[in-house]
């Protein structure tokens, strides 16, 4: 091989290699830089940076190889499917890319089937995997420091001002760290009983595998300590049945795995719960569950069961098909973007082509994977070290990708792992590959190099256009940062432009919208009746609208983006502006279609009937509301008010002591409770409500206040004077509290009539 050849290979590797570190360990300190748009770009200039030098090595070389991998063929299949999925999709730009490089999109499709087919060109020998895997066990340290220091020293003195939530992880979610680590702690246990290690090497592995388990009980991941506990297992029956005699030892670290696996799968909570109260790092992460996942999936799959309802569009199916039953729980309002698992997820936003693409991908790794590992004769023994050691890493991630939804970066180390375990496979095995001379066959060299120039500029296209959309996702971090931080409308307006000439998405114009809005409510509150206070209200009114049905246009299947319009319409309802009314009402209908059990919307209905005095018509959807949600709070308290409204006095105490009831410690139901209670002249029961907004809420002036009232009513003055005191403490200067205590201690009543 001359130097040149030498040279692109080496760099092609290290490219790759520097990719492998920073991904996962990378963050800035600052508030808008999107960090996962960030690592995604990393990735991607690693992943094509490699590539381009791949290609650039095939040309100078003079001739192609590829090798004909069942691995790399089902591994394409997946953007293949997620694209067939986007082109028939109501979001081509979403499902293409989304905001700033989002899983379960096309792109992120790409990027998984070129962490597969990469390692064939920079890491098929033994060497270059071995390197891949230090590099591995590196990040492990980094990660494992940056943690422990935080630990010890508190997010106070390490957060910078930005990474002020404890749970906060280089790798993302905090159930990320405990993936990352099991799968780190998996291959150490491996490692650590097959390898003949020695010296820094061994201290190493063994340093990574207790880093492992220590991360692994912290963050209490059952999936993961079910990984470890396996591998445990494994190799304590290799030990002690399969090894040959002779050889045959006692493995010590696999059984404490396999103690503490054990220990904390049957009594999963107790000894991670335990470590993460000490550390005060308990979380409770909201995801759909499995039966919610696939109660989703049944209704995406009977809309569109070839193409499901398009990559990076779940949300879109959890909005239409959720069960009512969430509405009762804490997550009643959250926007799940994903399902259980990253392929479950796949299942409803790709349908029935894109769950078998990733069958088959899983089917390819498990044949190869097997067949390989059987063979154990045919590779000398740190082939099939490495072998075992890069199977366990690509299954343990696609079992994570059906229980879980990894990060992108760990996502992108466990398919690179995959393709390393199928480098060595095939190159051990001796496996087919086209091969193509461009000397010796001029005109197949001429469509190969065709191709292979084709692929350079797509590369290079690729790499400017990840650097666009993440160009867009840090604009629009920072137009939300400038707007609703900072309150600088016009920065955010400046910023929140770029992005949408980057990437247009309809989250983008969603966040101008609500930027226009609250430059419009600016303008409203200060009520200004010049020219030129009316022309900005004229054009704040025409942007906002415009945004909103920008947002639409993007994606007409989003609930999100017509409940937007129809907020832009509602801000001037209240101005009687022609035609706002029937537009808010319009979109909110539309809203409805696409998030049926969603309690706000029918209440937003319900407000902009009742702003035109149409109060059968808001009663209706209040009690819509109320069915969806038993417990929603809004919709029982804007009830209760209707029904005062009406001189319904006593409905209106029923709603009040409705919401009371499903808060118990919240101060302020229980003291309108009260308040209602009040006017209805039942004062023992108002006694009652107002004593417990007191007892939850000592300083509640209000409450203080018409505590005393009641007092006063009952004439129990010795018990109102003290109450009517606390208020005058909480409000010094409050001069009417004063001379109902001076009237009270004289034994007069200070709210009776004056004659």
């Amino acid at each position: 091989m001359s130097s040149v050849h030498s040279f692109i290979s080496n760099a092609a590797n290290r490219i790759y290699l520097a990719g492998l570190f920073l991904v996962p360990t990378i963050f800035i300190v600052s508030y808008t830089v999107p960090i996962p748009a960030l690592k995604m770009t990393i990735a991607t200039v690693a992943l094509i940076g490699a590539s381009v030098l791949a290609i650039l090595y095939s040309l100078k070389r003079g001739s192609i190889s590829i090798p004909l991998s069942f691995v790399i063929g089902a591994a394409w299949l997946l953007p293949l499917a997620y694209l067939a999925s986007a082109l028939l999709g109501p979001s081509f730009m979403w499902s293409l890319v989304g905001s700033g490089l989002d899983g379960d999109t096309v792109f992120f499709a790409a990027m998984l089937a070129l962490s597969v087919t990469v390692p064939f060109a920079v890491s098929d020998s033994k060497a270059d995997v071995r390197m891949a895997l230090t590099v591995l066990v590196a990040v492990s340290g980094v990660v494992a420091l940056f943690h422990l220091i935080r630990l010890v020293l508190g997010t106070d003195l390490t957060s910078f001002g930005v990474m002020t939530n404890p749970l906060f992880t280089p790798l993302g979610k905090w159930t990320d760290l405990a993936i990352f680590f099991g799968l780190m702690g998996g291959m150490a246990l491996i490692a650590l009983e097959s390898f003949t290690l020695k010296g820094r090497e061994w201290y190493a592995v063994l340093t990574t595998l207790v880093a492992s388990v220590f991360f692994v009980t912290l963050v209490n991941f059952t999936p993961a300590w079910v990984a470890l506990g396996l591998v445990a297992l494994g190799v304590l029956i290799y030990k002690l049945v399969l090894e040959p005699k002779e050889q045959s030892t006692f493995s010590i670290a696999a059984t404490i795995v396999f103690v503490l696996a054990t220990v904390a799968v049957l009594f999963a909570g107790s000894i991670g719960g335990s470590m993460s109260r000490a550390f005060g790092l308990e979380h409770v992460e909201a995801r759909p569950a499995w039966t919610s996942t696939f109660a989703i999936a049944q209704g995406a799959l009977a809309s569109n069961p070839l193409t499901g309802a398009g990559p990076n569009l779940f949300a879109t199916q959890w909005d239409l098909y959720r069960p009512l039953e969430v509405n009762q729980s804490i997550f009643w309002n959250a926007d799940f973007t994903a399902g259980v698992g990253l392929i479950p997820t796949s299942i409803v936003t790709t349908g029935l082509i894109g769950t078998l693409a990733w069958l088959l991908l899983i089917g390819a790794f498990l044949f190869v994977g097997v067949r390989g590992l059987l063979s154990r004769t045919a590779h000398d023994p740190q082939t099939y070290q490495l072998m075992v050691l890069t199977f366990y890493g690509g299954l343990y991630t696609l079992a994570m990708a059906v229980l879980y939804l990894p990060s992108p970066q760990v996502a992108f180390i466990g398919f690179a792992l995959i393709g390393m375990y199928a480098a060595l496979q095939h190159r051990a095995s001796l496996g087919p590959v086209f091969s193509v001379d461009f000397r010796e066959r001029p005109r197949v060299g001429f469509v190969a190099v065709l191709g292979l120039a084709f692929a350079l500029v797509a590369s290079v296209l690729t790499v400017y256009g990840v650097g666009v959309v993440y160009a867009a996702a840090q604009a629009a971090e920072e137009a939300s940062r400038a707007a609703q931080v900072e309150g600088n409308f016009d920065l955010g307006l400046e910023r929140v432009r770029s992005a949408v000439t980057l990437n247009p998405t309809d989250e983008a114009f969603r966040l101008a919208a609500f930027i226009h809005l609250a430059k419009l409510n600016t303008i409203i509150a200060s009520a200004g009746s010049d020219t030129r206070s009316q022309e900005a209200f004229q054009r704040e009114l025409g942007s906002a609208v415009e945004a909103a049905l920008s947002a639409v246009r993007m994606n007409e299947t989003n609930y999100r983006n017509w409940t937007t319009l129809s907020a832009t319409y509602q801000a001037v309802v209240p101005l009687k502006v022609d035609g706002s009314y029937e537009a808010a009402v319009n979109a909110m209908v539309k809203a409805r279609t696409l998030n049926p059990g969603m309690p706000t919307l029918p209440l937003t209905l319900a407000q902009l009937e009742a702003s035109q005095g149409k109060t059968a018509e808001a009663r209706a959807f209040l009690e819509e509301s109320i069915a969806l949600k038993r417990d929603f709070i809004p919709a029982l308290n804007s009830l209760a008010q209707l029904e005062l409204n009406s001189g319904n006095l006593d409905k209106a105490i029923e709603r009040a002591e409705a919401a009371a009831l499903f808060e118990p410690s919240n101060a302020v139901l229980q003291f309108q409770a009260g308040v209602l209670k009040f006017e209805a002249r039942r004062y023992d029961a108002a006694l009652e409500s107002f004593l417990r907004a007191v007892a939850i809420a000592p300083e509640y002036a209000n409450a203080r206040f018409y505590l005393g009232r009641t007092y006063v009513v009952k004439n129990q003055y010795e018990l109102a004077i003290p109450e009517f005191v606390e208020v005058q403490r909480l409000n010094p200067d409050n001069e009417e509290v004063a001379g109902i205590i001076t009237g009270l201690r004289a034994g007069k009543n200070p709210f009776a009539p004056r004659r």
